[in-house]
């Protein structure tokens, strides 16, 4: 079976089971990082930086390697990714955005172009 590359949306429901709704391809060259946004269980944002999307956010989900923060706080789903030319540019954007209120993320989420789920 061949499964589509891409960022996978997955849609969580109260059962904690996931169904799958769609991918979208994100350019991608090894030298391309991404910050995101995860919409926590509890409502809560949590940001964070990769060079892999679906990765991460599986990670986030279903492994231990995702934040501390979210392993206690499952499903979560991507809101938002913006991709940066290098680390640095991804780092100083989260950073940024970490500094915003929640108001203000949301408002970013909701002005972003980044796909609803």
């Amino acid at each position: 079976m061949q499964f589509p590359e891409g960022l996978w949306y997955l849609l969580g429901d109260a059962m904690g089971f996931f169904y799958f709704i769609g991918v979208i391809k994100l350019s991608s060259s090894p030298s391309s990082w991404f910050v995101y946004i995860l919409r926590c269980r509890d409502n809560s944002l949590y940001t964070g930086i990769t060079t892999n999307l679906h990765q991460r956010l599986q990670e986030h989900n279903f492994s231990l390697k995702g934040a501390k923060y979210t392993r206690g706080r499952r499903p979560v789903s991507m809101v938002y990714a913006k991709q940066h030319p290098s680390r640095s540019a991804a780092s100083s954007r989260e950073y940024e955005i970490k500094q915003l209120t929640k108001t203000d993320k949301e408002l970013l989420i909701e002005n972003s172009d980044f796909p609803d789920i």
